[in-house]
């Protein structure tokens, strides 16, 4: 049964690298570049076909990648159909295409969350028993505590809200019942789990709220911005080593952890998929080597000081950038295996 989980993680990962080289082959398309092939994965091609303007379309045989080759896009010499001949803000659209494409993607996985089963907002199920009485009504759903609004955006969780609270502690809710907006005070009280440890809790059993079409179209990009945040703080935590390398995945660690998320539950999957592709978005409009944002870079030194970075410097530095990548992906999927 698991390798059904591995071949459905690996489909997930496939779909997310082809929604980034589709962005990269209709931005090219659209201004006009050559372009020699498009490809799923790498190794020898299992599948192949050839346009009859020369464009081909691959399937290879390792499912962990892909590509849309531009002609010339790597040489020193140009062509005047090569990509370094184009304009360079025709060169710097195409360069972002990929990664704005999987943000795009994410934020449409948003919306279908959100539509679908819900995310980050709570209803109430049902009201428990509250020491000190309740307030909340079945079906009411809750938007603030105390005038902080629960939102994936600044990492508001209610139950993170809630924590910072002791027992007996007064809060201002702010919730939207049968359709109204209203604010009302609710008391806080600490309940003991199983293992001892103290909760802040409202004595009440919560549900996922499903948003309506616009709603969830709009706060979709909330949520999405929330967690293109959150990539951008986990690298820089990384980089100052407040993040373990432990916290990392490559690609053979996230088809696993994919693939452990769809035992348990389609749920943790739509809620991975939006994360995975915006967290793939980001992560390659980063400035380093080899990456898109890299590329980007000197793109940009070309438009500022109007002369080119030589081309054959480019590409060492590209080459060397891609070169720490595979070492760091390869060392972060052995170093999770071993330890």
């Amino acid at each position: 049964m698991i390798v059904v989980f591995v071949l459905l993680a690996l489909i997930i990962l496939m779909v997310l690298i082809t929604v980034h080289e589709f962005g990269h082959y209709l931005a090219g398309k659209a201004l006009g570049f050559k372009i020699n092939e498009f490809s799923i994965g790498f190794g020898k091609a299992i599948f192949s076909k050839t346009k009859k303007n020369g464009e081909k379309f691959s399937i290879r045989i390792i499912p962990l990648g892909g590509y849309c080759a531009f002609d010339g896009e790597d040489e020193k010499e140009t062509s005047p159909d090569s990509f370094n001949a184009q304009k360079p803000w025709k060169r710097l659209i195409v360069q972002i295409a990929g990664g704005l494409f999987n943000i795009l993607f994410g934020i449409l996985l948003c919306a279908i969350l959100l539509w679908s089963i819900g995310y980050d907002i709570k209803k109430v199920a049902t009201v428990e028993e509250n020491p000190y009485g309740s307030y909340l009504e079945a079906g009411d759903v809750i938007r603030s505590v105390n005038g902080e609004r629960v939102s994936i955006l600044n990492g508001n969780f209610l139950n993170e809200l809630l924590a910072k609270y002791s027992d007996g502690d007064t809060v201002e809710l702010g919730i939207t019942r049968n359709g109204q907006d209203m604010k009302i005070s609710q008391q806080v009280y600490e309940k003991t789990n199983e293992d001892g440890s103290k909760t802040t809790v409202l004595g009440i059993t919560i549900t996922n709220y499903r948003h309506g079409f616009f709603e969830g179209l709009g706060r979709s990009f909330e949520v999405s911005l929330g967690m293109a945040q959150q990539v951008l703080i986990s690298f820089g935590q990384l980089i100052t080593g407040k993040l373990s390398i432990r916290n990392l995945s490559g690609p053979i660690g996230t088809i696993g952890q994919v693939a452990s998320l769809a035992q348990q539950s389609i749920f943790y999957v739509l809620i991975l998929l939006p994360l995975l592709s915006i967290n793939l978005g980001v992560f390659n409009l980063l400035p380093i080597p080899a990456l898109d944002g890299g590329r980007v870079v000197f793109t940009l030194i070309e438009i500022i000081f109007r002369k080119p970075v030589p081309r054959q410097i480019e590409a060492k530095i590209h080459f060397v950038g891609i070169i720490l990548l595979l070492a760091l992906v390869i060392f972060v999927d052995l170093f999770n295996i071993i330890v």
